[in-house]
């Protein structure tokens, strides 16, 4: 069921995905390279923006939210000195493609660039999103006034049959209300990402959020926010307070069992950037931009759906990945059958001259999905790594809930 829903979810949105991105282009916001980082951090909050770009001898470069974590001395440190090449989009380049950079890149924004490489728009995750969303119930509507008999393969109608949890990021990092708000943000910087659900030490229950953008606004002179209500002084400079005093207690939640159009319009209406799946009071997974975008991902052309989001800029390592990742899947077929889809995506960390890379894989099957992640600085090897180690841990998934199958698998593992 899996399978064909995917298939045919993969085609109702290739109309977006081909789109240019002109068509989403919106105002940038573009930063003078010698400002200090209290500066930038300001104007990011005043906006309510992640991202902002500047110009440095004819060359675009972005700063985000999660890039200012670990800055200490945010008065005196300038943009210029820690601010990275940006990726660019061109007005032809399309939706797809530029989902595929944020991804790859983490970023939630582009510059739109003309031939001279100079700055005339951006394209955003969150607009695209909203494209998505508005889609989606633009053909729902459609559907309702044609008493659901045509439009059955819409995106509506089938991101009704698929589930939030087949595209959310499984057992997301949790931090106790206890722990100090250094701790949080040392998950962000080590981990690239940009929210932590909060829980209850006793009962691991979930009672709030904490991200990127309030530790940050942290930082910020006390009167800028109201520091003074929160109960947190302007001497607190290492975040040495507890999670509980900062995090956000208006947590956006779904049921792991919604729809994925359902879980979409969650967001949406929220105007939130995540959505925390549950299950009895257990949180399953998480969704952020990032996860949604995957929507747009590239199909690779082989008899069981494959997903890769986030595929390398150069071909021949792209290539290669591809065919790696195929290698995967056809091993793990040959042992259960019963998969029906395989999703693959990539991230990226430039640090210095050498990319590292985290590869995350998702393998469905009738039953339930399977997780792997692994990083490194080789890409193929990190493929290598992840065949080896998805067989692994599907084969000890089953044996647990079928141990007379243990002998039989282990046999047939030995064989490929």
């Amino acid at each position: 069921m899996i399978q064909n829903l995917s298939l045919k979810l993969y085609d109702s949105l290739s109309n977006l995905s081909e789109q240019n991105v002109n068509s989403l282009m919106d105002e940038p916001l573009i930063l003078e390279n010698d400002l200090p980082i209290s500066k930038v951090i300001g104007t990011l909050t005043e906006r309510n923006l992640y991202e902002s770009f500047t110009v440095v001898d004819k060359k675009i470069f972005v700063i985000n939210i999660r890039d200012l974590l670990n800055i200490k001395d945010i008065y005196s440190r300038k943009i210029s000195t820690i601010a990275k090449i940006s990726p660019v989009l061109y007005t032809d380049s399309k939706i797809a493609n530029a989902a595929h950079i944020m991804n790859y890149y983490r970023l939630r924004s582009l510059p739109v660039v003309e031939k001279d490489k100079k700055i005339i728009g951006q394209i955003n995750a969150k607009s695209i999103i909203q494209r998505i969303h508005e889609l989606a119930t633009k053909s729902s509507l459609i559907n309702n006034n044609n008493n659901n008999n045509n439009n059955k393969n819409s995106f509506a109608s089938l991101s009704k049959q698929i589930l939030g949890k087949h595209i959310m990021t499984p057992k997301p990092f949790v931090i106790g209300s206890n722990n100090s708000v250094s701790s949080a943000r040392n998950i962000m910087i080590k981990n690239r990402i940009d929210h932590v659900p909060v829980i209850n030490e006793n009962n691991n229950s979930l009672v709030g959020m904490i991200t990127s953008s309030q530790i940050i606004q942290h930082r910020l002179p006390s009167e800028r926010i109201g520091r003074g209500t929160m109960g947190i002084h302007r001497k607190s400079t290492q975040h040495d307070f507890p999670v509980k005093s900062m995090m956000s207690k208006d947590v956006v939640v779904a049921s792991i069992d919604d729809e994925l159009l359902k879980t979409i319009d969650t967001i949406i209406k929220t105007n939130s950037t995540y959505v925390v799946l549950q299950s009895v009071n257990e949180i399953h997974g998480i969704i952020t931009f990032g996860d949604i975008l995957t929507l747009l991902k590239e199909r690779i052309q082989y008899d069981l759906p494959c997903y890769i989001m986030g595929l390398p800029e150069d071909p021949v390592e792209a290539e290669m990945t591809k065919t790696k990742f195929i290698g995967v899947v056809q091993l793990l077929k040959k042992i259960f059958p019963e998969i029906e889809e395989a999703r693959c995506r990539i991230k990226i960390k430039r640090s210095g001259k050498r990319d590292r890379y985290e590869v995350q894989v998702n393998i469905v099957t009738t039953a339930e999905i399977y997780s792997y992640a692994s990083t490194g600085w080789d890409l193929p090897a990190i493929m290598d790594e992840l065949s080896a180690g998805m067989k692994r841990k599907v084969i000890k998934e089953q044996n647990k809930k079928d141990k007379p199958q243990r002998l039989r698998l282990e046999r047939k593992y030995a064989d490929l």
